[in-house]
């Protein structure tokens, strides 16, 4: 019995302790970061837009609530960005180890691994490129995974994105 208590201690003592570090480490404010600048939209009386003024930038973002954007959007981006996005931990490790065996084959890095939720910690806090910025980018995305929903996560990324 002692033996059994031991191994489970020393299996879950690691994982407790990650859990604590991804939950408490402190992240740049999201949801703030999330409040940039949206389009203008232009409506008729009845509500119906009749044009999306861009930003300086000439970028168009609109707002949109999760629960407006229709179900089937949602279906192609995660088609698209990450089939496996509501299976992963935010970092993809079929999608990493591909890249990179794809990477040694052809002698450079050209195949993206990137999850949503790697790509919203890239949005609110840009790191330097290369294999630094990287793996900060997925500490980012365990700590992103460990605090708020898939959904939520997916929502940020929605009304990021032009």
């Amino acid at each position: 019995m002692k033996r059994s208590l031991r191994r489970a201690v020393i299996i879950l003592a690691p994982l407790v302790l990650l859990y604590g570090f991804l939950k408490f480490y402190p992240l740049p404010d999201i949801r703030k970061a999330a409040e940039r600048p949206f389009s203008t939209l232009i409506l008729d009386r009845k509500g119906r837009v009749l044009q999306v003024l861009p930003l300086e930038n000439g970028l168009r973002r609109e707002k949109a609530a999760f629960d407006e954007i229709p179900e089937e959007v949602r279906r192609i981006i995660l088609a698209s960005e990450d089939r496996r996005f509501y299976l992963h931990p935010g970092i993809d490790a079929a999608a990493l180890l591909r890249s990179l065996l794809t990477g040694l084959r052809r002698g450079s890095m050209g195949s993206g691994a990137s999850t949503i939720t790697m790509q919203v910690s890239r949005i609110f806090s840009p790191g330097r490129p290369g294999l630094a910025g990287k793996i900060r980018e997925m500490a980012l995305a365990l700590c992103l995974e460990a605090r708020y929903t898939k959904n939520e996560i997916l929502d940020l990324y929605l009304n990021s994105i032009p």
